[in-house]
């Protein structure tokens, strides 16, 4: 189990962008959840939720994909260091 671990820690690509993930995930499911009174009309209520929702799937669809990455189940589409570049 250890060995596991460590290898999945080792070839995960981007554990930063993984963590901003998670909480861009956490947010947007925050501002999905929200009472309806928290906005000014219903429409913006309604389009504030499809976006979050959206983006909070988005955001688990990221999380997974590097996470599978790391375990070596998938190949993933960017290098290992694309943030250098950036």
């Amino acid at each position: 189990m250890p060995g596991l671990l460590g290898g999945f820690l080792r070839n995960m690509h981007s554990p930063i962008l993984l963590v901003v993930a998670g909480y861009i995930g956490l947010r947007s499911l925050e501002i999905a959840l929200r009472p309806q009174d928290a906005f000014r009309t219903r429409a913006a209520h309604r389009v504030m939720t499809i976006s979050a929702i959206g983006l909070f799937l988005v955001s688990v669809l990221f999380i997974l994909a590097e996470i599978l990455g790391a375990a070596g189940v998938i190949a993933l589409p960017w290098s290992p260091n694309f943030l250098i570049r950036l």
